[in-house]
């Protein structure tokens, strides 16, 4: 694999460079739930990983280009055989699924013996989105790709933990547009996790 400089991370959000850090150097092949623009998965091809994705709205440019995005509504489950894959990735994804919980045993599915996954998802316990809620739409006009879900940390470890051993936890918190408030709100995060954590990241492996 090749090494993760910084050149390399440059252009990831906080989110994706931490998952980056967790994927260990012997995963082979990773499937990624919900690739978006494909910022990570690029990163994960730069890196040498064999990469499947799956989205209900693939991106254009990375069909152009070749990159193995297959249009799936994740709600009917994961269309892969039993122990297929070493990683599945799911960043912000979950709490768009009708069920999560569903998601979760799929996933520990399709994970190789011993395989694991890394799930992120927004904390929505935390402070600045209980005032963000106070901005959003009204919930009669949420559309079918809203969230459907508003987790906690611990409904986070729950959901998680009922199909995989968790390893590893991140709390992440930055702004993305008032990024000169950045350094404080990492002090924060260390005096309260629960309420100044945005995104709460978790590595869970198959055990059984």
């Amino acid at each position: 694999m090749k090494e993760n400089t910084r050149q390399d991370i440059r252009n990831n959000s906080e989110r994706g460079f931490a998952a980056l850090s967790l994927i260990e150097n012997n995963s082979k092949n990773i499937l990624e739930l919900g690739t978006g623009n494909g910022e990570f998965m690029s990163e994960l091809k730069k890196r040498g990983y064999d990469v499947v994705g799956l989205d209900i709205l693939p991106n254009k440019t990375l069909l152009e280009r070749g990159f193995d995005v297959r249009k799936h509504d994740l709600n009917k489950g994961l269309p892969f055989k039993k122990s297929s894959f070493d990683v599945v990735v799911g960043l912000e994804v979950l709490e768009h699924l009708y069920n999560p919980y569903n998601m979760m045993k799929e996933i520990k599915k399709i994970l190789k013996p011993n395989g694991y996954a890394i799930i992120s998802m927004p904390n929505t316990g935390s402070l600045f989105s209980r005032i963000g809620q106070l901005y959003e739409k009204r919930m009669e006009n949420l559309d079918i790709y809203w969230h459907h879900h508003q987790p906690s940390i611990n409904s986070i470890r729950n959901l998680v933990s009922k199909e995989l051993k968790i390893e590893k936890e991140i709390f992440i918190s930055s702004f993305r547009r008032l990024r000169i408030f950045n350094p404080l709100l990492k002090i924060l995060l260390k005096i309260n996790k629960n309420t100044f954590c945005g995104d709460f990241m978790i590595k869970a492996r198959k055990v059984k």
